[in-house]
């Protein structure tokens, strides 16, 4: 798999797994969403390309974005994997599902897969967990120096 995701074994019908899906870069949550439209219920029960957002600093200020996780792929939640390939073959959506040898799919391992969702909200976007960038640690003892630099031993820096 891709990126180092992490892999489970195959699993039987009727486990909702998740499998990675190749779409093209910067059309993943349309093409997500086209899927979703085209391919019934009961073979696909989510497609979704994940974000997740970042602290960036716009024109002197800092605010949250939302950017792709990971670019130029996406995720299938489906129960019946050999059902979703045969109707992502019949249609014109340009998604593959990723694996190896062109019949065995992977599905995403089951820690990876808990931990996504555990992370991600409703919309499937990884929250912003650490601090915000505009605040700096107070430090009680002054700046940050390394034992033995120059300006401790007295030396022009």
């Amino acid at each position: 798999m891709p990126m180092g995701l992490p892999c489970g074994r195959r699993v039987p019908k009727g486990n909702l797994r998740w499998y990675l899906l190749r779409v093209p870069e910067g059309r993943e949550q349309s093409v997500c969403d086209l899927l979703k439209r085209i391919i019934p219920g009961e073979l696909l029960e989510d497609a979704f390309a994940p974000r997740k957002e970042r602290w960036a600093k716009r024109g002197g200020a800092w605010g949250l974005e939302t950017v792709r996780m990971y670019r130029g792929y996406a995720f299938a939640a489906t129960r019946d994997v050999s059902g979703l390939a045969n109707a992502l073959a019949r249609t014109t959506a340009a998604a593959e599902l990723v694996g190896e040898f062109g019949r065995s799919w992977m599905p995403l391992a089951p820690e990876a897969q808990d931990w996504l969702e555990a992370s991600m909200d409703g919309e499937h976007v990884k929250e912003q967990r650490r601090r915000d960038p505009r605040r700096r640690p107070a430090r009680a003892d002054g700046p940050a120096r390394r034992p033995g630099s120059a300006r401790e031993q007295g030396r022009p820096s």
